[in-house]
């Protein structure tokens, strides 16, 4: 049966009150002006609220875009998962709070933008030299945290609570200005892929090559090997001469357990990314056809591929030996290996996450929130190197350990520093950070004897261990170009080239396989020296040369400074500042 339907009449309103309506449903939830159009009315332009997301989650993409040489996906999707859902309880907190979406937006991107703008701008006013309160370091930072976020956000809440409009306009401007800013930095991420595509060539099948041109072969017996990077490990005369510390101590120690102790070597180059390459591919890098156009340009990567992708592991595989990487905590190639039997990672907080924390409000307490997680991760990997030694097969470890490269996480006896010492590390001065990193260097010592007395003591067949810093401290010349280096003042060129270059240099052999060892061998020769003395190959030894950046800030290839370090040596009066 059919019920009529009653149609009631509606009361007309108002220009005034229709207005008010609009802007009401406005700072619903719909997002939207208006619901559907009626039958002959023009359709409502919405306006989306998408502004307070796409400024939550674009430091992950400005930071993915100027590290795509080195980042991944898969370090930077928890991140970007984590900020995108605390963005969110940001924007329902706000709506709770303003009881208006739009209002509710604008508040977020506040809050988001000054959250991650916060380091920046203590820098910016540090170096004007702007209000200086003269608290301790933890005070200083509450205070600050008040005057550059917590007052700005209240005031921007006092105001949205106040206008009673819903400000459409703003809305619409920081939709623009974040989707600007987003494209910006897809456009980034993007044109790197696109340099990268097709213009390098097929490292493994370059390493295929190497293994089938290799003239040695598989000795009996097969001993394991160690090759065991500690990052940043000056030489005995720079520890001496910048630091202040002695580490004859501990060459001697070394020495009684039949270590060969090259007392002049140097680094190569002064980055990470330029010496391993090398030592692990038994030559020069960038004489290659993809020089690097920057220290950390787009043509750089294939030089992570070298490290990933390297020829002393493919040797070794190749004859029979397994392979056991071993994680670094904050250098992506190094991170894991897919030729490895055996990848070991302790690893809870990745770099890029520390990295896009760090210039946020949480900047200062960034070292004391990872901390737990450096410190498990170095005595972690010392742990699983003693574990190989059981392993019945031939075992090729390598290892990458940040130590004693900041950040400072060990006491001398390996004890942890105080939450209050932590926080005021930032404003402590170079010499403070001198006995900081000396006490590491330290602690590595023991881990190293330690290591060392275990792993001579439960092997079958003795094995080889190599222990290598891959650069300097570079302490006071972190980072710089030769650029930034007198070269007409012969005592500031003498301490760049020894806190640069000097490295930590060491080598068990057993059973003859020092002869033809010498005191200035350098990273370069490593591998080419065991391949010859232990599995009958013919390599030639190269040149020992070291490398730095360019002079000129657009040619980045690096140039040769063994001369010149042949001339400062000669200054030094027989003495080996290296």
């Amino acid at each position: 049966m059919l019920m009529p339907v009653f149609l009631e009449k509606k009361p007309k309103t108002t220009d005034v009150e229709e207005k008010s309506m609009s802007e009401k449903h406005a700072g619903s939830f719909r997002i939207s002006g208006k619901s559907q159009p009626g039958f002959g009315e023009r359709p409502v332009k919405r306006n989306w609220v998408i502004h307070p997301f796409l400024f939550g989650i674009y430091p992950v993409f400005f930071l993915f875009a100027h590290n795509a040489h080195e980042a991944e996906v898969s370090e930077a999707a928890l991140p970007f998962a984590v900020l995108l859902g605390f963005t969110c309880v940001m924007v329902l907190v706000s709506w709770i709070l303003l009881r208006n979406f739009h209002k509710a937006g604008i508040l977020t991107s506040v809050f988001m933008v000054l959250f991650f703008m916060y380091g920046h701008t203590r820098m910016y006013l540090d170096r004007f030299e702007v209000f200086h309160f003269g608290l301790r370091p933890l005070h200083d930072y509450l205070v600050w945290v008040g005057l550059l976020v917590i007052l700005p956000v209240g005031l921007c809440f006092y105001t949205l609570l106040r206008v009673q409009k819903t400000p459409l306009g703003l809305t619409r401007f920081l939709n623009l200005v974040s989707i600007i800013l987003m494209m910006m930095s897809l456009i980034q991420i993007g044109g790197f892929k696109l340099k990268l595509w097709g213009k390098h060539p097929d490292v493994r099948r370059e390493q295929d090559s190497a293994v089938e041109a290799f003239t040695g072969h598989a000795i009996a017996p097969l001993r394991d090997i160690y090759y065991i990077i500690l990052d940043g490990y000056g030489s005995a005369q720079t520890l001496k001469d910048i630091y202040g510390y002695s580490n004859e101590g501990f060459y001697e120690e070394l020495e009684k357990r039949g270590f060969y102790v090259a007392r002049e070597s140097r680094s190569n180059y002064v980055y990470t990314t330029w010496s391993l390459p090398t030592s692990l591919n038994l030559n020069y890098m960038h004489y290659r056809d993809y020089e690097a156009s920057s220290r950390t340009g787009p043509r750089f990567r294939p030089f992570y591929s070298t490290i990933k992708n390297n020829r002393v592991v493919r040797i070794l595989k190749s004859m029979g030996y397994r392979y056991a990487h071993f994680a670094s905590t904050a250098y992506p190639p190094t991170k894991a290996s897919r030729d490895a039997d055996f990848n070991f990672n302790n690893e809870k907080i990745n770099e890029f996450a520390t990295m896009l924390l760090k210039p946020s409000v949480l900047n200062p307490l960034m070292t004391v929130l990872t901390v737990p997680d450096r410190r498990q991760s170095v005595l972690y990997v010392f742990e699983k190197l003693k574990e190989m030694s059981k392993n019945p097969d031939p075992v090729f470890s390598f290892a990458h350990i940040i130590l004693p490269h900041p950040p400072y996480v060990f006491k001398e006896d390996g004890g942890n520093y105080s939450f209050n010492q932590l926080i005021n590390l930032g404003s402590q001065g170079g010499e403070y950070r001198k006995k900081l990193y000396a006490a590491q260097v330290a602690f590595a010592n023991k881990k190293v004897i330690e290591l060392v007395d275990y792993l001579l003591a439960n092997s079958e067949i003795p094995p080889i261990i190599i222990f290598q810093g891959d650069h300097g401290p570079r302490l006071e010349w972190r980072m710089a170009r030769t650029s930034a280096v007198n070269r007409e003042d012969e005592t500031e060129l003498r301490e760049y080239l020894k806190e640069t270059l000097g490295i930590l240099n060491i080598y068990y052999l057993p059973d003859g396989g020092d002869r033809n060892m010498y005191p200035s061998i350098t990273p370069a020769n490593s591998f080419r020296m065991i391949f010859n003395n232990y599995f009958g190959a013919d390599y030639p030894l190269l040149d020992d040369e070291s490398f730095v950046p360019s002079q000129d800030t657009s040619n980045s290839t690096p140039i040769n400074v063994t001369e010149t370090i042949a001339e400062v040596r000669r200054h030094e009066e027989g003495s080996y500042p290296f």
